[in-house]
Protein backbone atom coordinates (compact mmCIF):
# COMPACT_ATOMS: atom_id res chain seq x y z
CA UNK A 1 0.00 0.00 0.00
CA UNK A 2 3.09 2.45 1.05
CA UNK A 3 4.47 2.15 -2.76
CA UNK A 4 1.54 2.78 -4.04
CA UNK A 5 0.82 5.95 -1.85
CA UNK A 6 4.64 6.59 -2.97
CA UNK A 7 3.77 6.34 -6.55
CA UNK A 8 0.92 8.79 -5.90
CA UNK A 9 2.65 11.54 -4.09
CA UNK A 10 5.59 11.42 -6.95
CA UNK A 11 2.59 12.03 -9.46
CA UNK A 12 0.95 14.64 -7.38
CA UNK A 13 4.40 16.73 -7.02
CA UNK A 14 5.03 15.86 -10.72
CA UNK A 15 1.12 17.18 -11.68
CA UNK A 16 1.67 20.55 -9.60
CA UNK A 17 4.77 21.59 -9.20
CA UNK A 18 5.91 20.52 -12.76
CA UNK A 19 4.04 23.70 -14.82
CA UNK A 20 5.92 25.96 -11.39
CA UNK A 21 9.10 24.74 -12.39
CA UNK A 22 8.90 24.76 -16.25
CA UNK A 23 7.46 28.73 -15.82
CA UNK A 24 11.22 29.33 -14.18
CA UNK A 25 13.42 27.70 -16.49
CA UNK A 26 11.74 27.54 -19.73
CA UNK A 27 13.38 30.85 -20.94
CA UNK A 28 16.75 29.61 -20.50
CA UNK A 29 15.50 26.14 -22.91
CA UNK A 30 15.62 25.75 -26.76
CA UNK A 31 12.40 25.90 -27.96
CA UNK A 32 12.46 22.35 -29.42
CA UNK A 33 13.25 21.23 -25.96
CA UNK A 34 10.49 22.57 -24.38
CA UNK A 35 8.13 21.23 -26.37
CA UNK A 36 9.50 17.84 -26.63
CA UNK A 37 9.28 18.00 -22.48
CA UNK A 38 5.98 18.88 -22.26
CA UNK A 39 3.93 15.58 -23.27
CA UNK A 40 7.09 13.17 -22.15
CA UNK A 41 6.41 14.82 -18.45
CA UNK A 42 2.57 14.05 -18.93
CA UNK A 43 3.37 10.98 -20.06
CA UNK A 44 5.53 10.25 -17.05
CA UNK A 45 2.53 11.58 -14.71
CA UNK A 46 0.22 8.75 -16.70
CA UNK A 47 2.74 5.95 -16.01
CA UNK A 48 3.22 6.43 -12.37
CA UNK A 49 -0.76 6.73 -11.63
CA UNK A 50 -0.82 3.28 -13.91
CA UNK A 51 2.08 2.00 -11.95
CA UNK A 52 -0.10 3.07 -8.19
CA UNK A 53 -2.63 1.20 -9.62
CA UNK A 54 -1.20 -1.72 -10.45
CA UNK A 55 0.72 -1.52 -6.96
CA UNK A 56 -2.42 -1.66 -4.97
CA UNK A 57 -3.70 -4.81 -6.85
CA UNK A 58 -1.21 -6.75 -6.39
CA UNK A 59 -1.13 -9.40 -3.41
CA UNK A 60 1.24 -7.62 -0.55
CA UNK A 61 4.11 -10.25 -1.05
CA UNK A 62 4.61 -9.69 -4.30
CA UNK A 63 4.26 -6.06 -4.24
CA UNK A 64 6.83 -6.55 -0.94
CA UNK A 65 8.76 -8.71 -3.29
CA UNK A 66 8.91 -5.98 -6.73
CA UNK A 67 10.03 -3.40 -3.79
CA UNK A 68 12.90 -5.22 -2.48
CA UNK A 69 14.25 -5.28 -6.10
CA UNK A 70 14.60 -1.51 -6.14
CA UNK A 71 16.60 -1.63 -2.77
CA UNK A 72 16.02 -1.47 1.26
CA UNK A 73 14.85 1.19 1.43
CA UNK A 74 12.13 0.28 -0.41
CA UNK A 75 11.24 -2.48 1.82
CA UNK A 76 10.01 0.12 4.25
CA UNK A 77 7.56 1.18 2.12
CA UNK A 78 6.24 -2.50 0.97
CA UNK A 79 4.20 -3.23 4.34
CA UNK A 80 0.95 -3.10 5.20
CA UNK A 81 -2.49 -3.59 4.51
CA UNK A 82 -5.06 -6.85 4.21
CA UNK A 83 -4.79 -8.03 0.74
CA UNK A 84 -8.28 -7.64 -0.03
CA UNK A 85 -8.62 -4.03 0.64
CA UNK A 86 -5.56 -3.58 -1.33
CA UNK A 87 -7.11 -5.76 -4.73
CA UNK A 88 -10.49 -3.77 -3.94
CA UNK A 89 -8.38 -0.56 -4.27
CA UNK A 90 -6.16 -1.42 -7.15
CA UNK A 91 -9.37 -2.69 -9.03
CA UNK A 92 -11.02 0.61 -8.44
CA UNK A 93 -7.99 2.89 -9.28
CA UNK A 94 -6.95 0.89 -12.34
CA UNK A 95 -10.69 1.14 -13.60
CA UNK A 96 -10.36 5.16 -12.97
CA UNK A 97 -6.96 5.12 -14.83
CA UNK A 98 -8.51 3.59 -17.79
CA UNK A 99 -11.43 5.56 -17.73
CA UNK A 100 -9.72 9.29 -18.11
CA UNK A 101 -7.29 7.37 -20.63
CA UNK A 102 -10.26 6.40 -22.49
CA UNK A 103 -12.01 9.84 -22.80
CA UNK A 104 -8.61 10.65 -23.18
CA UNK A 105 -8.73 8.87 -26.62
CA UNK A 106 -12.39 9.34 -27.71
CA UNK A 107 -11.78 12.94 -27.57
CA UNK A 108 -8.24 13.02 -29.27
CA UNK A 109 -10.42 10.48 -31.78
CA UNK A 110 -13.68 12.88 -32.09
CA UNK A 111 -11.48 16.33 -32.63
CA UNK A 112 -9.57 14.43 -35.84
CA UNK A 113 -12.48 12.99 -37.02
CA UNK A 114 -14.11 16.73 -36.91
CA UNK A 115 -10.47 18.33 -37.65
CA UNK A 116 -10.12 16.19 -40.93
CA UNK A 117 -13.99 16.76 -42.13
CA UNK A 118 -13.09 20.87 -41.90
CA UNK A 119 -9.33 20.30 -42.98
CA UNK A 120 -11.26 19.02 -46.59
CA UNK A 121 -12.77 21.71 -46.73
CA UNK A 122 -10.27 24.88 -46.46
CA UNK A 123 -7.60 22.77 -48.58
CA UNK A 124 -10.39 21.88 -50.99
CA UNK A 125 -11.02 25.48 -50.88
CA UNK A 126 -7.45 26.73 -51.24
CA UNK A 127 -6.54 24.37 -54.25
CA UNK A 128 -9.84 25.93 -56.14
CA UNK A 129 -8.90 30.07 -55.42
CA UNK A 130 -5.11 29.61 -55.20
CA UNK A 131 -2.23 28.74 -57.51
CA UNK A 132 1.40 27.53 -57.18
CA UNK A 133 4.31 29.26 -57.86
CA UNK A 134 7.61 26.72 -59.47
CA UNK A 135 9.90 29.33 -57.04
CA UNK A 136 7.83 27.99 -53.84
CA UNK A 137 6.81 24.17 -54.26
CA UNK A 138 4.64 23.04 -51.86
CA UNK A 139 2.65 26.53 -51.27
CA UNK A 140 -0.68 27.53 -52.32
CA UNK A 141 -0.67 30.86 -52.94
CA UNK A 142 -4.08 33.40 -52.76
CA UNK A 143 -4.59 36.73 -54.36
CA UNK A 144 -4.84 39.18 -51.46
CA UNK A 145 -3.11 41.97 -50.31
CA UNK A 146 -3.00 40.69 -46.40
CA UNK A 147 -0.09 39.16 -45.68
CA UNK A 148 -0.96 36.22 -44.17
CA UNK A 149 1.01 32.52 -44.23
CA UNK A 150 -0.22 29.31 -42.25
CA UNK A 151 0.22 25.56 -42.37
CA UNK A 152 -3.15 23.53 -42.39
CA UNK A 153 -3.22 20.40 -40.28
CA UNK A 154 -3.59 16.97 -41.59
CA UNK A 155 -2.03 13.52 -42.41
CA UNK A 156 -0.22 15.96 -45.43
CA UNK A 157 0.09 19.01 -43.82
CA UNK A 158 -0.61 21.79 -46.51
CA UNK A 159 1.10 25.65 -46.64
CA UNK A 160 -0.16 28.42 -47.63
CA UNK A 161 0.28 31.99 -48.16
CA UNK A 162 -0.85 35.11 -49.95
CA UNK A 163 0.54 37.31 -52.47
CA UNK A 164 0.79 40.33 -50.40
CA UNK A 165 3.81 38.55 -48.62
CA UNK A 166 5.78 40.10 -51.87
CA UNK A 167 4.05 43.49 -51.17
CA UNK A 168 5.01 44.03 -47.61
CA UNK A 169 7.94 41.89 -47.12
CA UNK A 170 11.17 41.23 -48.24
CA UNK A 171 12.27 37.97 -50.65
CA UNK A 172 14.69 36.65 -47.33
CA UNK A 173 11.69 37.82 -45.16
CA UNK A 174 9.23 36.03 -47.47
CA UNK A 175 11.45 32.50 -47.33
CA UNK A 176 11.48 32.75 -43.44
CA UNK A 177 7.82 33.32 -43.12
CA UNK A 178 7.43 29.95 -45.53
CA UNK A 179 9.94 28.08 -43.54
CA UNK A 180 8.52 28.68 -40.25
CA UNK A 181 4.86 26.97 -41.88
CA UNK A 182 7.14 24.33 -43.16
CA UNK A 183 8.61 23.40 -40.11
CA UNK A 184 4.87 23.05 -38.57
CA UNK A 185 4.22 20.60 -40.81
CA UNK A 186 7.61 18.72 -41.01
CA UNK A 187 7.22 18.71 -37.08
CA UNK A 188 3.65 17.69 -36.92
CA UNK A 189 3.21 20.55 -34.27
CA UNK A 190 -1.04 20.07 -34.70
CA UNK A 191 -0.91 16.81 -33.78
CA UNK A 192 1.21 17.88 -30.46
CA UNK A 193 -1.28 20.56 -29.97
CA UNK A 194 -4.47 17.73 -30.65
CA UNK A 195 -3.14 15.78 -27.54
CA UNK A 196 -2.60 19.03 -25.46
CA UNK A 197 -6.34 19.94 -25.69
CA UNK A 198 -7.96 16.81 -25.57
CA UNK A 199 -5.73 15.76 -22.21
CA UNK A 200 -6.34 19.36 -21.42
CA UNK A 201 -10.13 19.03 -21.14
CA UNK A 202 -9.76 15.55 -19.62
CA UNK A 203 -7.91 16.28 -16.60
CA UNK A 204 -8.62 20.25 -16.26
CA UNK A 205 -7.96 19.80 -12.39
CA UNK A 206 -4.75 19.13 -12.77
CA UNK A 207 -2.12 21.99 -13.52
CA UNK A 208 0.40 20.13 -15.80
CA UNK A 209 -2.82 19.35 -18.15
CA UNK A 210 -5.01 22.25 -17.39
CA UNK A 211 -1.73 24.38 -18.93
CA UNK A 212 -1.01 21.99 -21.03
CA UNK A 213 -3.10 23.47 -24.55
CA UNK A 214 -1.64 27.29 -24.43
CA UNK A 215 1.70 26.20 -23.31
CA UNK A 216 2.20 23.79 -26.85
CA UNK A 217 0.74 26.02 -28.80
CA UNK A 218 2.90 28.67 -27.77
CA UNK A 219 5.56 26.63 -27.55
CA UNK A 220 4.88 24.65 -31.18
CA UNK A 221 5.19 29.38 -32.56
CA UNK A 222 8.50 29.04 -30.85
CA UNK A 223 10.01 25.96 -32.65
CA UNK A 224 9.05 26.76 -35.73
CA UNK A 225 10.81 30.28 -35.57
CA UNK A 226 13.85 28.07 -34.28
CA UNK A 227 13.82 26.17 -37.49
CA UNK A 228 13.34 29.34 -39.80
CA UNK A 229 16.02 31.44 -37.93
CA UNK A 230 18.53 28.32 -38.71
CA UNK A 231 18.07 28.80 -42.57
CA UNK A 232 17.50 32.83 -42.50
CA UNK A 233 18.91 34.36 -40.20
CA UNK A 234 16.72 35.14 -36.06
CA UNK A 235 16.37 39.11 -37.50
CA UNK A 236 15.25 38.26 -40.60
CA UNK A 237 12.15 36.13 -38.78
CA UNK A 238 12.22 38.49 -36.28
CA UNK A 239 11.75 41.85 -38.86
CA UNK A 240 9.11 39.65 -40.79
CA UNK A 241 6.78 38.64 -37.36
CA UNK A 242 7.04 42.26 -36.39
CA UNK A 243 5.75 44.05 -40.25
CA UNK A 244 2.79 41.21 -40.06
CA UNK A 245 1.95 41.59 -36.59
CA UNK A 246 1.59 45.14 -37.31
CA UNK A 247 -1.26 44.28 -40.05
CA UNK A 248 -4.68 43.56 -38.63
CA UNK A 249 -5.52 40.16 -40.04
CA UNK A 250 -8.56 39.77 -41.55
CA UNK A 251 -10.02 36.81 -38.93
CA UNK A 252 -9.09 34.62 -36.59
CA UNK A 253 -7.54 31.49 -37.85
CA UNK A 254 -9.48 28.25 -36.83
CA UNK A 255 -7.83 25.68 -34.32
CA UNK A 256 -7.42 23.36 -37.43
CA UNK A 257 -4.75 26.37 -38.60
CA UNK A 258 -1.68 27.35 -37.68
CA UNK A 259 -0.74 31.06 -38.56
CA UNK A 260 2.61 33.27 -38.63
CA UNK A 261 1.17 35.41 -36.75
CA UNK A 262 -0.09 33.67 -33.52
CA UNK A 263 0.78 32.93 -29.89
CA UNK A 264 2.39 35.81 -27.85
CA UNK A 265 4.45 37.98 -30.81
CA UNK A 266 6.35 40.12 -27.75
CA UNK A 267 7.53 36.48 -26.16
CA UNK A 268 8.28 35.27 -29.80
CA UNK A 269 9.92 38.59 -30.70
CA UNK A 270 12.06 38.43 -27.67
CA UNK A 271 13.44 34.72 -28.03
CA UNK A 272 14.20 35.47 -31.51
CA UNK A 273 16.57 37.86 -30.77
CA UNK A 274 18.28 36.01 -27.95
CA UNK A 275 21.74 35.09 -28.73
CA UNK A 276 20.61 31.59 -27.94
CA UNK A 277 18.88 31.70 -31.40
CA UNK A 278 21.99 32.09 -32.81
CA UNK A 279 23.10 28.49 -32.37
CA UNK A 280 19.23 26.73 -31.15
CA UNK A 281 21.21 23.19 -31.38
CA UNK A 282 23.78 24.00 -29.35
CA UNK A 283 23.67 21.21 -25.83
CA UNK A 284 19.98 20.15 -26.94
CA UNK A 285 21.13 16.47 -26.40
CA UNK A 286 22.60 17.75 -22.98
CA UNK A 287 19.92 19.89 -21.81
CA UNK A 288 16.91 17.20 -23.03
CA UNK A 289 18.95 14.23 -20.58
CA UNK A 290 19.03 16.49 -18.04
CA UNK A 291 15.59 17.76 -17.80
CA UNK A 292 14.51 14.47 -18.35
CA UNK A 293 16.63 12.96 -15.39
CA UNK A 294 14.77 16.06 -12.52
CA UNK A 295 11.69 15.32 -14.47
CA UNK A 296 11.68 11.88 -13.38
CA UNK A 297 13.89 12.34 -10.07
CA UNK A 298 11.97 15.11 -8.55
CA UNK A 299 8.35 13.61 -8.33
CA UNK A 300 10.04 10.09 -7.22
CA UNK A 301 12.62 12.21 -4.22
CA UNK A 302 9.23 13.76 -3.23
CA UNK A 303 7.03 10.72 -2.98
CA UNK A 304 9.86 9.08 -1.36
CA UNK A 305 9.95 11.76 1.55
CA UNK A 306 5.85 11.52 1.90
CA UNK A 307 6.12 7.83 2.06
CA UNK A 308 9.11 7.62 4.64
CA UNK A 309 7.11 10.44 6.58
CA UNK A 310 4.14 8.52 6.58
CA UNK A 311 5.57 5.62 8.00
CA UNK A 312 7.69 7.25 10.67
CA UNK A 313 4.27 8.81 11.23
CA UNK A 314 2.78 5.44 11.92
CA UNK A 315 5.65 3.70 13.79
CA UNK A 316 5.64 6.59 16.35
Amino acid sequence: MNLALTLLASAGTLGWMWPRFFARIRHRLQPHTALALWPVTQSLFVLLVVAAAIALALPARTAEHLASLLGSCWELLAHGSPQASETIAGASAGLLVGAVLVRIFYLARRERVRQKTLRDKYVGALHLAGTQKPEHPGVWWLETDTPVAFCVAGKNPTVGASTGLFNHLTADEVGAVLAHERAHARFRHHTLILWAESVGRTLPCVPLFAHSPSMVRELAEQAADAEAALDHGHLVVASALRTMSAIPAPAPAPSQILEMVSGTVTTRLERLCAEAYRHPRRRHSVQVGTLLGCAMAVPLVGGCVAALAMYAFSCT
